[in-house]
């Protein structure tokens, strides 16, 4: 049974409470970013796959507010296919609602559409797929595309906001009224604990 990424969300917050697994920040549209990350070489040449690079290491996660003895989630971001896909490898802790839950994102830049893609599996048998860009701040924007048979026909999307700190949050929204207003549902922060590596 597949489920909508509203739902796919809830799981991941659930899980927030304990360890997963998430990576480290870093990003530019050149390899030459500051950061946790520097890349030797970009994906066939394109400027704009190493955009979201600050999202590549190890992270602590947790609900955004919450204090720091708060058990985290880990995820871990690794670059993948000669530089050209970032692999999300999420795991939740063995304590709380969360036990047990698992996922995997890839995330790349198509060069043919000029527009960053996103597919998330897990082992509930879900599917996820967001597709969207980097905005003037470099954070980047997905939206979640409608799939066969998804009885939620709102808008949903999720934002990946570098923080001054050196975290990143990641929120997750929903809008039903074609994107007039938005209600978030997942509010996360990453905190590194170590680069890529």
């Amino acid at each position: 049974m597949k489920r909508s990424i509203a739902t796919v969300c809830l799981l991941v917050l659930s899980c927030a409470s304990a360890p997963a697994t998430a990576g480290p920040a870093s990003s530019s549209s050149s390899p030459a970013t500051a950061g946790p990350f520097t890349r030797t070489a970009l994906c066939r040449g394109e400027p704009q796959s190493a955009g979201f690079d600050y999202w590549l290491g190890v992270w602590d996660v947790r609900p955004y507010g919450a204090p720091a003895n708060t058990p985290a989630s880990r995820n871990r971001i690794t670059l993948e296919q000669d530089g050209c896909v970032l692999q999300e490898h999420w795991r939740s802790s063995a304590r709380g609602p969360g036990a047990g839950y698992t996922g995997t994102s890839f995330t790349t830049f198509d060069r043919a559409r000029r527009v960053w893609h996103q597919t998330w599996v897990d082992n509930t048998g879900s599917v996820a797929v967001m597709e969207g860009a980097l905005d003037a701040a470099g954070d980047l924007v997905l939206e979640a595309v409608a799939m066969p048979g998804d009885p939620d026909t709102a808008r949903r999307r999720m934002t990946f906001r570098r923080q001054p700190d050196g975290t990143v949050r990641q929120i997750v929204e929903r809008s039903t009224d074609g994107g007039t207003t938005w209600t978030t549902s997942i509010d996360l922060v990453y905190t590194l604990r170590r680069g890529p590596g």
